[in-house]
This record gives structure tokens, C-alpha cells and sequence, in this order.
């Protein structure tokens, strides 16, 4: 599952956890905890863009993948 979102932030570039949620089909809970996972792991980057909370892939692991 991981993968999954992992992959979302990849293809589609930084959005909101709800966007996520869309995209992937996985619950708000499962997304939730694999964030929280993998901003510990400094994969991801969540950030506030006005009232909203933003994610996306670490720069790091953006220039790995691509």
C-alpha cells in the first residue's frame, strides 16, 4: 500500500491527503498512517499551503526515482 501512494506523489505530484484518498482508493485511516510513516522515513514532505495540508515526495527521493 505504500507503493501505492508512493507512486500517486509520483505520477501526479504534490495534493492533499484527500486527493490521495481518491486516487489510491485507500481509506483516509490507511493513508493517514502510511504518511505519518513515511514522512518519519523522510520519503514525503507535508507542508501548509494556505488552509490546506500538502504532500509530496521528499527531494531526495524524487531525484532517486526519476
Amino acid at each position: 500500500m505504500r507503493e501505492k501512494v508512493v507512486e500517486c506523489l509520483l505520477n501526479h505530484g504534490e495534493m492533499n491527503q484527500s486527493e490521495i484518498v481518491a486516487r489510491t482508493k485507500l481509506s483516509h485511516a490507511t493513508v493517514s498512517r502510511i504518511l505519518t510513516n513515511l514522512e518519519s522515513r523522510n520519503i514525503v514532505v507535508r507542508y501548509r499551503d494556505g488552509v490546506q495540508k500538502v504532500v509530496k515526495l521528499s527531494d531526495d527521493i524524487k531525484s532517486k526515482l526519476l
